[in-house]
């Protein structure tokens, strides 16, 4: 059922109903458990606010989104015949479903959407339900399941049954069934198979030549081997208008998902020039407008959900050789390149893309006396900054972005000068420095001086002794167009550090912290100057350490320990160390053990254990909060899922496991809440 408020309908004639004279408001049930019986006659639906689509009878595919509006009711006919259920009475958008079988199993013996032609006054369509002639057997029990996806509004409708004149078609394969009900005759080339009067299975053959009434998308047939879209929400039971047919040009025609296209040509019922299951093809003789009906099969049944609709030009090429076409986007297999696209002389050419350092957050960080080369190639400007420095404005201060620490003592050079590969004569550098933050910058110098047309010189600027912290260097051409150029920081009253010979500094015992995470712990310290990776042991308070983790990088300072490697309520102690070189070993000394106690209390019991397949496992907790329980291979792969939810204290939480699908070898229990994980393993052994 689909309301689509983007199309016309155009209605031709108009067929009135007769009134609606008695009905029966009968209590309505609300899924397939409380069914209300009803026996032929006329009804009520009140409303559709309490019910719930049932997934276990969903006709129509995929379940609709949203609130899922139904009503159940249930027919069981004493005697062999045919049942028709009908809607068309007016009062609501219906879908119509009917199934047998148990509750959480059953199966769909007939459906109906929007088939009703027009509202019970003829003024248009009434986007009503029916079914007809379903063939039923006396003592079977059907489902009658209404929803309305798009309102909870009530409506009326009618059962209507008639006794089978005909004997039970008995002997039949399947059988015994009734002439009219479903079976398969074994031909791949008919669809719709059913019982005769003859108890022989026929169907209706692939025919073809399917004429829809209903219009919808229209495009221009495409000039070059680009795929067009028609439609992403056609319905298979409508055509769509080709325009602007190219004669000699083939065209495929697609579905999407699979379906069965009809082109005619000339006009809606013109004559038929190509069909059969998508994709069809078809060449253009005269470049006539085609008309593309759109069906599920030969049969040319129809259905009322969104597809999508295509059309291609096989035999068209491109704008180029190659076949691709001007605009389309392509590689030009330079890695400084973007948003390339094919060229109007079929070149493939794009943007230059933005250095790493484009902003001041990528900042690239500067050492003492190690040269880096850099370029504004592709940069772009930085908003709500100062320009002006030395009395001259850049038309292009297209910046990148560096950065440096300084100790408090020393002093600070930042020179800019010609990248060596280039030489350019046209690099008239202009450089800020900044203290603060990237998100609050505090300008502190500039320089834009050096620089006579056609003669570069180099620009540098010189910090004296300022402050402990982190300063960022902008720098950008003061002429139009990117540069490339060479940056040196030079750092006067450091002595170079020699790992070995110059002492490290010791870790911050302040600065260590230990933070359990929900599913860790979280270990954090400051970095040492000059480390190239840090240690950490962790061990039982008191006890034996048990294991140590090289944490590598100039910048490390944390490492986490999963909470499945530890015990619950355990005592536990971790310490660090950080250096500049492994071997030999030179770091600093440890810290003190920094203490720390995993909570304890929720258990996981599994038993049998080991167990051939089956087995029950038991968990309670210590506090209430968001709890998991799930089942892992010794892989790490995540096997089931057996509880997600919140958990309380003082209760015992117990499931049953069927593990007999899963190969023998031990598996994993795990429980998790907010404040530990617990494992418990288990073996599968037959």
């Amino acid at each position: 059922m689909k309301m689509h408020f983007t199309k016309m309908l155009t209605v031709c004639c108009a067929i009135l109903f007769g009134a609606f004279v008695t009905t029966d408001a009968l209590a309505q049930g609300t899924d397939c458990s409380s069914a209300t019986a009803v026996t032929p006659g006329s009804y009520t639906v009140v409303d559709l606010l309490d019910g719930a689509l049932g997934a276990e009878l969903n006709c129509f595919g995929t379940a609709p989104a949203g609130d899922h509006n139904a009503a159940w009711y249930s027919f069981t006919p004493a005697e062999n015949g045919v049942m028709t259920v009908s809607s068309c009475q007016g009062g609501a958008d219906t879908r119509l479903s009917v199934g047998t079988g148990a509750c959480g199993a059953l199966s769909c013996e007939a459906s109906s959407d929007d088939v009703c032609p027009f509202e019970v006054d003829g003024t248009g369509p009434s986007f009503a339900s029916q079914v007809v002639d379903v063939p039923v057997i006396g003592g079977e029990t059907y489902l009658i399941q209404w929803d309305n996806r798009w309102s909870s509004a009530g409506f009326n409708w009618t059962l209507d049954f008639t006794v089978a004149t005909e004997p039970d078609c008995e002997g039949v394969i399947g059988g015994p069934a009734v002439p009219g009900s479903s079976c398969d005759d074994g031909d791949a080339n008919t669809v719709g198979d059913v019982y005769g009067e003859d108890c022989v299975c026929a169907g209706f053959p692939l025919t073809g030549d399917c004429l829809n009434t209903s219009s919808f998308g229209t495009v221009d047939a495409p000039s070059d081997n680009v795929l067009v879209t028609i439609s992403t929400c056609s319905f298979q039971s409508e055509y769509s208008t080709i325009n602007a047919v190219m004669m000699g040009s083939t065209y495929e025609f697609n579905i999407v998902g699979g379906g069965y296209a009809t082109v005619r040509r000339d006009s809606s019922n013109g004559a038929v020039v190509a069909q059969g299951t998508v994709p069809v093809s078809y060449t253009s003789a005269d470049g006539a407008t085609l008309f593309v009906h759109w069906n599920t099969d030969g049969a040319c049944q129809t259905a009322f959900d969104c597809v999508e609709t295509t059309v291609e030009c096989t035999s068209c090429t491109g704008d180029c050789p190659d076949g691709s076409n001007i605009g389309d986007a392509c590689d030009d297999g330079d890695p400084s390149t973007s948003g390339e696209t094919v060229q109007a002389d079929c070149s493939c050419g794009g943007g230059v893309l933005a250095p790493g350092n484009d902003n001041c957050a990528n900042a690239v960080s500067l050492d003492c006396d190690q040269p880096v080369d850099g370029t504004t190639v592709g940069a772009t400007t930085s908003t709500g900054l100062n320009d002006l420095c030395n009395g001259f404005t850049s038309t292009s201060a297209e910046d990148v972005w560096y950065s440096f620490e300084a100790d408090g003592t020393s002093d600070y050079t930042i020179t800019v000068d010609t990248n060596a590969a280039t030489a350019s004569s046209l690099l008239d550098a202009v450089i800020f420095v900044y203290s603060g933050s990237c998100n609050d910058l505090v300008e502190i110098a500039c320089a834009d001086d050096n620089f006579a047309f056609g003669v570069f010189t180099g620009e540098s600027l010189t910090l004296a002794a300022p402050a402990a912290g982190t300063y960022y260097a902008r720098v950008y051409n003061w002429n139009l167009g990117g540069e490339l150029f060479t940056i040196t920081l030079t750092c006067e009253g450091d002595e170079p550090f020699v790992c070995g010979e110059t002492p490290l500094d010791d870790v911050d015992e302040t600065s260590l912290s230990t933070t359990f995470t929900g599913s860790g712990y979280l270990l954090e310290w400051a970095p040492v100057a000059n480390q190239i990776g840090c240690q950490v042991q962790v061990g039982l308070q008191g006890g034996p350490n048990l294991g140590s983790q090289i944490v590598g990088g100039a910048s490390a300072s944390s490492l986490n320990v999963p909470g499945g490697l530890l015990q619950p309520g355990t005592d536990y102690q971790w310490r660090v160390r950080c250096g500049c070189s492994q071997t030999p070993i030179v770091a600093t000394p440890w810290t003190t053990y920094q203490p720390f106690t995993t909570p304890g209390g929720s258990t996981i019991v599994s038993q049998p254990n080991p167990t051939e397949g089956q087995s029950n496992v038991t968990f309670t907790v210590i506090e209430e909060g968001y709890t998991t329980l799930e089942v892992f291979d010794m892989s790490g792969r995540l096997v089931d899922a057996i509880f997600t939810g919140t958990a309380v204290p003082g209760a015992d939480y117990r499931f049953e496991f069927d593990g007999t699908s899963l190969p023998n070898g031990v598996y994993l229990y795990r429980l998790t809440t907010d404040k530990e994980v617990v494992n418990e393993k288990f073996m599968i052994a037959r």
